[in-house]
């Protein structure tokens, strides 16, 4: 069985799996937009502001993937967990999580002595991982602008300089489109890509349920620690040069994910290889 094929059977198995979680995602996503509307209102009101602002379908989504600022010990006011954020990260590892190592001990078996190829096999679920992740985006992506076209609000996908300089402090006259790119739409994709392999790999040598605490211990140390080598905090927007000056760099963010991606990638291809994955002696 060619790769290809091997891929579009996993995509078909592993969405008819899913779907509910990516459902409930969608749900959820539009109560954080609802949510971010109904602050607009009543911030207009409390400050005597008449003027109808329109809010985007990007930044809806920047609040959907917002995060949290750099933080600091020395900050005023309390921590306060980006719940948002971290929601959207539990979901991911609960989506790509299970189905992987769950098909191996089942019809994966059979599938895996027909290809002949354990390379070929676990490929394919690299492969399914990538176009899961990529799925969880755009339902992100189509929420928000499903809520935008309900309510009357831009449709345009460049973010409003009042909004973001109203929720995040942020000056968009001093962004470049090309960091906007970077940091709301590649990074926080690209970090749930590898932090996907990262655990599925671990799956397969550890077992889904500690690879998933494993993961999910990551992401929740990168709100409290300002690191990037915590991968967590290439996600957050607003904790990326994009927001502040003194934020991660697309350079720096991108080092630490492919030195997680090729080391999982490395360790998950040998282990797997040489494992007696169908039991015999």
């Amino acid at each position: 069985m060619k790769l290809i094929k091997l891929a579009l059977f996993d995509l078909k198995r592993g969405i008819r799996e899913e779907w509910i979680k990516f459902a409930f995602a969608f749900i959820v996503c539009l109560a954080c937009c609802t949510l971010m509307l109904s602050q607009l209102v009543q911030y207009n009101q409390a400050n005597g502001i008449n003027e109808n602002t329109a809010i985007t379908v990007m930044d809806f989504v920047l609040y959907n993937l917002r995060g949290m600022k750099l933080y600091s010990p020395n900050m005023d006011g309390q921590y306060l967990l980006p719940a948002v954020w971290m929601f959207n990260q539990i979901m991911v590892a609960l989506i790509v999580g299970y189905y992987p190592v769950r098909d191996l001990n089942g019809y994966g078996k059979s599938t895996l002595l027909r290809t002949q190829s354990r390379a070929r096999w676990l490929s394919s679920k690299l492969v399914w991982i990538v176009c899961m992740v990529i799925a969880y985006y755009i339902v992100i992506y189509s929420a928000s602008f499903i809520f935008a076209l309900f309510t009357g609000n831009s449709l345009s996908f460049m973010p409003s300089e009042y909004i973001t300089n109203l929720f995040y402090d942020i000056d968009l006259n001093d962004i470049y489109v090309e960091n906007f790119v970077i940091f709301i739409i590649i990074m926080p994709l690209l970090t749930s890509i590898v932090a996907s392999i990262v655990q599925v790999m671990m799956s397969y040598i550890i077992s889904p349920f500690i690879s998933f605490l494993a993961i999910i211990a990551i992401m929740l140390s990168s709100t409290y620690i300002s690191n990037p080598a915590l991968i967590g905090n290439a996600s957050m927007v607003i904790r990326s040069r994009f927001a502040t000056p003194v934020g991660f760099t697309a350079e720096e963010c991108l080092l630490y994910l492919a030195i997680y991606l090729v080391a999982a990638l490395v360790v998950g291809f040998v282990y797997f290889t040489n494992k007696d994955i169908l039991n015999k002696d």
